[in-house]
């Protein structure tokens, strides 16, 4: 039986999305295979994919389904950007 002890350390555990964010860990940083990986990954998994996220996050080394959606994000408005500014 173990009993509380005020001396020991305690540990906080963070999720991976938490840690990236406060280190500017290597989910900031993508690179062309990452980007092609998370392209990929998402014709992989369609929207209507049960966990798409997740799955697509796990096709992806490296990278939370966070990261991933963000930079989804970024793609689409660096997409729409381009597109606009070629008219």
């Amino acid at each position: 039986m173990e009993f509380y002890d005020e001396d020991k350390p305690r540990f906080v555990f963070q999720s991976q999305e938490e840690d990236a964010g406060k280190n500017g860990g290597d989910d900031e940083t993508w690179s062309n295979g990452e980007d092609i990986a998370l392209l990929n990954a998402l014709k992989a998994f369609p929207k209507e994919a049960a966990m798409r996220w997740e799955k697509v996050a796990a096709a992806v080394p490296g990278k939370s389904k966070a990261a991933c959606m963000k930079r989804v994000t970024e793609l689409k408005k660096g997409f729409r950007s381009s597109k606009s500014g070629a008219n």
